[in-house]
């Protein structure tokens, strides 16, 4: 009895250690984005921006709590009689009915969420996320260019170069650093740490970004996004607001969206239902976010358990 209460104590000891530790190694960071954000506040420009950004986050009408998670398609034969006669009647002629499933009578619907079919196969996640990424790659270059956007280009840490300056520049093209995959390291410590081994919840596997010089290029990207047709915008977290407590974050600060690709690619390639994201961030916060203080974040995340 002695020994398991030593052990309990050494456990809770060690665990306090590190967290003690992860918070230590995150606290200078923490505070240069703090101290960011507070210039911002004191700036009459940026002040309105915010605000502005605010109304339009509000006309949207999406938050942070709002449901979102990664689902199947909508199976034909799960429907009611009359509405699987009207969705199959409708399909008879379709290209994207599969010839084997129409046989089975497990024909899909293209587009339609199963609300009681969530994805719980890492590997379907993988490989709908490598299709949305490659598609969602060009949908923010044309967002990137109609709002003075900023990628992330080979060359010195935090180096950035706005895509309306080097679109037509084959070289400087090809040395924007799109963003690949999440690692499956990391997407099975989230699982394990974070989501209870839910699949579903991971939206993150394709995560990209946009960086802007001003709040205004920023909210106008916002609305350029949510209005495209070619996608559609599931969730919103305006971390750019007064009223975001930003000790979650560590202090950094950003537009963070969750949106599906519904174009006609995505759906050609079965990758419709994925949901990735997008994140808009400001220049001052990705310049701090950049080199050595991610990876202070990094491991103060793996020390926290996070």
């Amino acid at each position: 009895a002695i020994g398991s209460f030593t052990l309990c104590l050494t456990i809770v000891f060690l665990h306090t250690r590190e967290l003690r530790e992860s918070q230590r190694l995150v606290q200078e960071d923490s505070s240069r984005y703090e101290s960011l954000w507070k210039s911002l506040c004191e700036q009459e420009d940026s002040v309105a921006g915010i605000q502005h950004l605010a109304k339009v986050v509000d006309m949207i009408g999406l938050r942070e709590t709002d449901y979102c998670r990664q689902h199947n398609r909508m199976r034909a034969d799960s429907l009611s009689k009359p509405l699987r006669a009207k969705y199959l009647s409708q399909a008879a002629n379709s290209a994207r009915s599969k010839p084997l499933f129409w046989d089975l009578g497990h024909w899909y619907i293209p587009g339609r969420q199963s609300k009681t079919s969530l994805v719980t196969c890492l590997s379907q996640l993988y490989c709908t996320a490598a299709i949305a990424n490659l598609i969602l790659i060009e949908r923010l270059k044309d967002w990137g260019y109609r709002s003075h956007g900023w990628f992330h280009v080979e060359g010195d840490k935090g180096k950035f170069a706005k895509w309306r300056d080097i679109r037509d520049d084959e070289d400087m093209a090809q040395r924007v650093l799109w963003a690949g995959l999440k690692r499956n390291s990391r997407a099975m410590e989230k699982l394990l740490r974070s989501y209870n081994n839910d699949m579903s919840r991971l939206l993150d596997i394709s995560r990209n970004l946009i960086v802007f010089d001003t709040m205004s290029d920023l909210t106008m990207a916002l609305g350029i996004i949510v209005t495209d047709e070619n996608v559609r915008v599931e969730r919103l977290k305006n971390r750019l607001s007064p009223k975001y407590k930003a000790d979650d974050t560590h202090g950094y600060r950003d537009v963070c969206i969750n949106l599906r690709v519904v174009n006609k690619q995505a759906f050609a390639l079965g990758a419709e239902m994925h949901m990735c994201e997008v994140q808009l961030i400001l220049r001052d916060f990705a310049n701090l976010r950049s080199g050595e203080g991610h990876r202070r974040y990094v491991r103060a995340r793996n020390l926290g358990g996070a």
